[in-house]
């Protein structure tokens, strides 16, 4: 249904101090609130004339009549009608000013709506948006929020010339890059983003395979389906193989159990994005890995939400099980890439996204089909390397260790016990489909990409561990690093041209340039960390990228 013609809608002018307006009260099919307003700002109320409401389906001579006569509109309102189902109704507001000859004036207008809730196509529950913690969710606050816009307009304006003001006057950046750098922010907005208030716990479809009492509050509110009931009843211990960071040189246990409390400075709520337009999954984490320095450098509070929403994800399983004989069966899941069944989420995976608008966001996550991305290899490094990066961000804030610290651990852990040579220590691609971001494309063994990420993660956790006061940790990812650091280097290092191989297989693309190879060291350089391999090493590949994906590649763009 074409809700400007359903009927019941009704037009009011309002005035709120300097500011007057008229405030449109939508109908909508499914009853949510939905308000718009126009406004001006003026000192003198006799300048700004109304028109309260007018039949869009006419001329508008009753609008533009007197306007284009005298500058002003009739001021006809105080009506209080409401519209008939097949009427679609508008409204319009004026200022009139004087202008001296030869000066100038302008007059700012501000267009509002409020639409305070959200709904997604499989969710049982509304959410909030964010800006309701401000100015409420009755659905009544577009007027309000156009006031707000007319008031601080150009105290804005202000912040943002001060906040783009030394990039723009730095003579050392180009001006495409200054271009580029702003205005491709634009997609936090416009990228299909959506930021509420909180999330209230839902009857989700995974359960925890640790310890219900082991994990964050959250998450065990979250994993609750029958409340405090099925809160008391725990559930298997965390499938992950010993390692050797898991006992202390008297074998005493010292691995901590996921982390007990999850708290933030700053509640800011949950923010969403999609992918694109053409691929409908929000967060993508293998892309967000490296979008998110837009939000880590300008909005760290919210990058670090983002954070750890996937980390509630990480212990949880879409598979129930064995005794939760109740338990609905997982729908079917079926894999494109072979046509094969499969499990959507897997325990201590990371997933590829948080899901979807036509399901239920935060609730079913992965929605991405092609492969499973329970195996691939450069997830949970990802995850790793953003946690690192948000906390160097952050100061080093101990509070953010203390929430994400230990999924990490268990995400390193994991990947060592199943997809890493253990004398190398260095983590392998299986070769036999593509198991990381890059879903076109194979690779085997030792990578360039993958390899990378993963020096870089041991380098990064030797700092966690060393800053969380983990010292036995701390040991063993530095034996992890040398040995995978000497493991990278002699398998895929080309002296002749100078750069690290795609991989150590004999394939004809395994002599392959890719640029990737630079993901783990940049990360390394962004957050202060020492470099893995020695610093000529990577220069020179650096340049070879350059020289070859970039230059060697035409005009079109730079090559992967």
């Amino acid at each position: 249904i074409n809700a400007e013609y359903m009927g019941g809608h009704k037009n009011a002018v309002f005035h709120d101090g300097r500011v007057h307006g008229v405030r449109l009260l939508h109908s909508t099919p499914n009853r949510d609130p939905l308000t718009f307003a126009i406004a001006t700002m003026s000192s003198n109320p006799e300048r700004v004339t109304f028109h309260e409401r007018f039949l869009t389906s006419g001329n508008g001579s009753e609008i533009w009549g007197p306007f284009s006569e005298h500058g002003r509109l009739a001021n006809q309102w105080g009506v209080n009608a409401v519209s008939r189902a097949g009427e679609a109704v508008g409204a319009a507001i004026a200022q009139s000013v004087t202008v001296p000859a030869g000066a100038c004036s302008s007059v700012a207008f501000a267009l509002a709506w409020d639409a305070p809730v959200v709904k997604f196509g499989l969710s049982s529950h509304p959410y909030y948006r964010r800006y309701t913690t401000f100015h409420g969710a009755d659905g009544d606050a577009a007027s309000r929020l156009a006031a707000v816009a007319l008031q601080q307009a150009r105290g804005w304006a202000r912040d943002i010339d001060a906040w783009q003001r030394p990039v723009l006057d730095d003579p050392a950046l180009p001006s495409w890059y200054k271009a580029t750098l702003f205005n491709e922010l634009y997609f936090l907005v416009e990228g299909g983003s959506v930021w509420v208030v909180d999330r209230k716990a839902t009857s989700r479809q995974y359960w925890g395979t640790t310890p219900v009492s082991n994990l964050p509050r959250t998450t065990r509110q979250s994993l609750s389906r029958e409340g405090a009931a099925r809160e008391e009843t725990p559930v298997a211990e965390p499938d992950v193989r010993p390692s050797s960071f898991d006992r202390d040189t008297q074998g005493r246990s010292v691995s901590p159990p996921f982390c007990t409390h999850y708290r933030t400075e700053e509640n800011v709520g949950h923010f969403l994005y999609l992918e694109g337009m053409e691929y409908l999954m929000f967060n993508t984490y293998d892309v967000h890995f490296y979008a998110s320095f837009a939000l880590a450098c300008n909005w760290p509070a919210i990058e670090l939400s983002i954070q750890r929403d996937f980390s509630e994800t990480i212990a949880e399983s879409s598979v129930p099980p064995p005794d939760a004989a109740d338990a609905p069966q997982p729908s079917k899941w079926c894999f494109l890439d072979n046509g094969n069944p499969g499990v959507r989420k897997r325990h201590l995976a990371v997933p590829h996204d948080l899901g979807c608008p036509t399901e239920a966001p935060w609730d079913k996550v992965n929605i991405y089909c092609i492969h499973d991305t329970a195996n691939w290899k450069d997830l949970p490094l990802k995850f790793v390397l953003a946690t690192y990066r948000d906390y160097d961000l952050s100061g080093r804030s101990r509070s953010v260790l203390a929430d994400l610290y230990t999924y990490c651990l268990h995400l390193m852990q994991h990947a060592f016990a199943n997809h890493c040579d253990k004398g190398a220590c260095i983590v392998l691609n299986d070769g036999t489909h593509p198991d990381q971001t890059y879903d076109a494309w194979s690779c085997s063994g030792i990578t360039a990409y993958t390899g990378g990420l993963w020096i870089a993660c041991c380098q990064a956790m030797v700092r966690m561990s060393e800053d969380y006061d983990q010292p036995h940790h701390a040991a063993t990812f530095r034996q992890w690093l040398a040995a995978a650091s000497t493991a990278y280097s002699g398998a895929l290092w080309d002296e002749t041209l100078g750069y690290f191989r795609y991989d150590n297989s004999a394939s004809p693309q395994s002599t392959s340039i890719m640029s990737d190879q630079m993901a783990g060291p940049f990360y390394c350089l962004a957050t202060g960390l020492p470099l893995p391999i020695p610093e000529a090493h990577y220069r020179r590949a650096l340049r070879t990228v350059f020289e070859f994906n970039v230059v060697r590649f035409g005009q079109l763009a730079a090559a992967r």
